[in-house]
């Protein structure tokens, strides 16, 4: 999606980067300015605030520390978000602002089939803390820290219990890389940390060629997202996607950046329109010289070339809702050079 989430405002649509239909009846000549909702030069210092907000995330259980939490889903109607921590889920509801229930799930995590990030329903659950009471207090301007008695369904015993969140987390997406030879693969929901994880990766392994999209549903903030993209592209990476694999939305514009782009016959790669631009509409409803555009029409043009970029660009945003995907043919995969091969 374009804009960036907030704690009043997580609107997790974590397809994000294309499709839907326009406005225009006659395509207008496209404005050729080089334009980015995050100017590479300003990236790294983009990067280094999300990673500050990061580190002061965290979970406190009786005294016990617990740093690592991970997304695992957010339901934009009832702003309700599960996090992953090594012990459980934590579950919280937003609204207005503010941290208004929590609870937690503790248990053991099932072996998640290889390459599927785990779901809560791959979770044995042992125990629930239910919330009792609490108060939520600032630690900063960024960072909001929830204390709240949870009590025990079972056994009624409390349970002091601290959440440091704020919006990094949510911005981080899911995904996980590993490295197989010289192959890099991707698989969960793309954020800012996936740029992070893959600079590191590619500077602690500068013979890798490949980087395979193995189940993708899509991205957090193309804002970051395409600068990962560029990063494939600067290595001079190969993308492919193998029989029975998707990658959706913002998992396309990462196959885009391939060197060569390789996508099997049984292969998904899925569009839609993104959305929202600043008056909250979706990409799909904007003409077709919108300024909103140029961000996407900057990348395909890098990825793809001056015409079959924005043609590409273009067919995205006209193949699907926000809230839908279009699978792709293997004909429009070739007729807008998608795949080379």
């Amino acid at each position: 999606m374009r804009h960036f989430l907030t704690l009043s405002a997580l609107t997790l649509v974590l397809l994000s980067g294309c499709g839907g239909t326009s406005d225009s009846k006659v395509t207008p000549v496209v404005n050729e300015k080089e334009v980015h909702l995050i100017k590479p030069e300003d990236l790294k210092g983009h990067l280094a605030t999300l990673m500050q907000q990061y580190v002061q995330v965290g979970l406190n259980i009786e005294g016990k520390e617990y740093t690592y939490l991970q997304l695992l889903s957010a339901d934009e109607e009832t702003g309700i978000i599960n996090l992953k921590f090594s012990e459980g889920i934590v579950q919280i509801a937003l609204a207005d602002d503010e941290i208004k229930e929590m609870a937690l799930i503790l248990g053991k995590f099932k072996e998640p089939k290889k390459w599927n990030y785990v779901e809560q329903s791959e979770f044995e659950t042992t125990q629930i803390l239910k919330f009792r009471d609490g108060i939520s207090t600032d630690l900063n301007e960024d960072t909001v820290a929830f204390e709240a008695n949870l009590e025990d369904s079972n056994t009624n015993e409390l349970y002091t219990v601290t959440l440091r969140f704020n919006d990094s987390i949510t911005e981080a997406g899911n995904a996980t890389l590993e490295l197989e030879g010289d192959t890099v693969k991707v698989a969960g929901t793309l954020g800012w940390k996936t740029y992070v994880d893959l600079e590191n990766l590619l500077a602690d392994h500068p013979n890798t060629t490949r980087f395979e999209l193995v189940n993708v549903s899509g991205s957090i903030d193309d804002s970051v997202n395409m600068h990962t993209g560029r990063l494939i592209r600067q290595h001079k990476l190969e993308t492919y996607i193998a029989n029975g694999n998707q990658a959706h939305s913002g998992g396309v514009d990462l196959f885009a950046a391939g060197t060569k782009r390789t996508a099997e016959t049984n292969a998904i790669l899925g569009v839609h329109s993104w959305c929202c631009s600043v008056d909250g509409k979706p990409a799909n409803k904007l003409p077709e010289n919108h300024p909103e555009h140029g961000a996407q029409l900057t990348y395909f043009r890098e990825m793809l070339g001056k015409t079959k970029g924005p043609e590409f660009y273009f067919f995205t945003i006209n193949a699907a809702n926000p809230d839908e995907i279009h699978k792709m043919t293997r004909a429009e995969m070739e007729k807008y050079s998608l795949v080379s091969q």
